[in-house]
């Protein structure tokens, strides 16, 4: 009979314990509370409330420790009252309702919708994304040292934070309802570490120990490659385990070694003298340089590193860079250089350093002259008009409107041209005291033609002799 009894309250309290199971799994617990108010009675104003009296709290596992910032800074949304008591239910352990009926249930956080681009806002002004003085990722690598030993060189898991994922990772947590976010896992690591490169290091050492000069000529001392610049061509592939020659790097070294040949190369260009009346005269001659065939030359390099041979005197030579032609005290730009005797009243054509065409000219008259002095051509154009106004000293009215078929401008509104409204015969001698022209350089058409062919923007132009 006592055990029947025992039985009895057994099965009642089975009972009442499966009633309050099913409840607890389909409704709110009566004593639900968040931070200490019934859920039940919070409206949509006072859930908000609540929250912005919350903090998001950020954790690095470094230094800089942890990071609260208010969630008033923010802006966000509170789920409306209803989806927040079915999250709250769908986190609820049923099974321990009767605890939670006795002594309580406090829910820490409630879901909440922040706005993407507001968070960012907030985020960015603080240190945390800030990267100016943090500790930067660096992944480990080779080096080689002062013995021309390789040597790994740890690599260094540094601060900063991979921004988009570490503002998904708070998204995501708080749309959980959760304040509280690890960014630990947020942080950019290096990809490469030291057990990647250590079963490495001896065939790398294997390249670098290589023995590669190459040679110029006689007169240039031999060029060697230094144990860090052979490291530098050698690629290295962590997940495959294994190493390349780069064939980019080496002939970027080849670059880098004929620009620095062309650099340390001292009087390189022709400098000429031009003394006046087509005179000409070399004052300092310069010299080819010779430095390294880009393509055989890293051939060498490449196929010494590979087969672990070594290469000496090794590089296919070739002129890299052959003397260009100066003027002493003239400025241009082609290595060509015009210039317009007011004496003489004739034009000269040096190209390259030598005189290679004269014509006969028209300079301006004394009252427009042509001014002496060293210009540059400015501008180039074929079939140009030519415009002017108030340039007779007798005729302040006197306007011109001139069709030409070459005008090359190197003195402002002063230029080289041909004109065709002048006879052949008049051009050079003394036609520029009583008809020359308002201070350009006139030209016969086939003269102009030679010189248009002849010259570039930048040509330098000397105006010499004197009225």
């Amino acid at each position: 009979m006592k055990h029947k009894k025992i039985m009895g309250i057994l099965g009642i309290l089975v009972l009442i314990y499966g009633i309050g199971f099913v409840y607890a799994s389909h409704a709110l617990l009566p004593s639900t509370t968040l931070h200490n108010h019934k859920i039940e009675s919070l409206d949509q104003d006072a859930l908000t409330k609540i929250v912005n009296n919350n903090h998001l709290v950020l954790n690095v596992r470094d230094d800089r420790g942890t990071i609260e910032i208010p969630l008033q800074q923010f802006e966000f949304n509170v789920l409306n009252h209803e989806s927040i008591k079915q999250d709250v239910i769908s986190n609820q352990n049923a099974f321990l309702w009767p605890v939670h009926l006795v002594n309580g249930q406090d829910v820490e956080a409630i879901q909440i919708n922040m706005d993407e681009k507001h968070l960012s806002k907030v985020l960015n002004k603080h240190d945390l994304f800030n990267e100016e003085g943090l500790i930067v990722s660096k992944d480990a690598s080779f080096d080689v040292n002062e013995e021309n030993q390789v040597v790994v060189n740890e690599e260094v898991v540094g601060q900063v934070l991979n921004q988009g994922l570490a503002k998904d990772t708070i998204l995501q947590s708080l749309n959980n309802g959760s304040y509280h976010v690890d960014l630990s896992d947020a942080i950019i690591l290096p990809e490469i570490v030291t057990s990647d490169l250590q079963g490495l290091r001896s065939d790398v050492q294997a390249k670098v120990d290589v023995p590669i000069t190459l040679k110029v000529d006689s007169e240039v001392p031999l060029h060697e490659i230094s144990g860090v610049d052979k490291l530098s061509f050698i690629n290295v592939d962590t997940l495959d385990q294994s190493i390349s020659v780069s064939e980019e790097a080496i002939g970027n070294y080849v670059k880098a070694l004929n620009h620095q040949i062309k650099e340390d190369t001292p009087n390189h260009n022709h400098v000429y003298e031009l003394l006046g009346q087509g005179g000409i005269r070399l004052i300092e001659k310069g010299i080819n340089i010779v430095g390294f065939e880009l393509d055989e030359t890293s051939n060498q390099i490449k196929n010494a590193l590979v087969e672990q041979v070594a290469l000496e005197q090794g590089g296919q030579t070739k002129i890299i860079s052959k003397p260009k032609v100066t003027y002493k005290g003239m400025d241009t730009s082609d290595g060509n250089f015009v210039e317009v005797n007011i004496n003489t009243q004739t034009v000269y054509l040096f190209e390259q350093g030598e005189l290679t065409y004269t014509a006969p000219v028209v300079t301006g008259n004394p009252w427009s002259r042509t001014h002496p002095g060293v210009f540059v051509i400015n501008a180039m154009f074929r079939h140009y008009t030519l415009k002017g106004s108030n340039v007779e000293k007798n005729n302040p009215s006197y306007t011109y409107n001139i069709p030409v078929e070459y005008w090359m401008p190197f003195d402002q509104h002063i230029g080289l041209h041909d004109l065709s409204t002048r006879s052949y015969e008049s051009f050079g001698g003394s036609t520029y005291m009583g008809n020359g022209s308002h201070g350009c350089v006139n030209m016969r058409l086939e003269s102009a033609r030679r010189i248009f062919n002849s010259v570039s923007v930048g040509t330098g132009v000397w105006v010499s002799g004197h009225y």
